[in-house]
């Protein structure tokens, strides 16, 4: 298992900026998932972040990718 918290932190908005989306798409996407797959996320206080890594393989599980372990 991936340990969130060791990993290349992103906010919400960073990793909206980095894909190209709204950071309330990052947000459905770690909520509400994308064809059963979810963006691993964590919260602290009131953010909500990710991490490079997170989307990396929430990226490669969407494209079946041999990475989507």
């Amino acid at each position: 298992m991936n340990d969130l918290m060791t990993e290349n932190r992103l906010t919400f908005a960073e990793a909206g900026e980095t894909c190209r989306v709204h950071s309330n798409t990052v947000f459905n996407w770690a909520k509400l998932g994308v064809d059963g797959v979810t963006l691993e996320h964590y919260r602290i206080g009131g953010r909500y972040y990710t991490s490079v890594e997170a989307v990396g393989r929430f990226n490669a599980k969407l494209e079946g990718g041999d990475n989507a372990k």
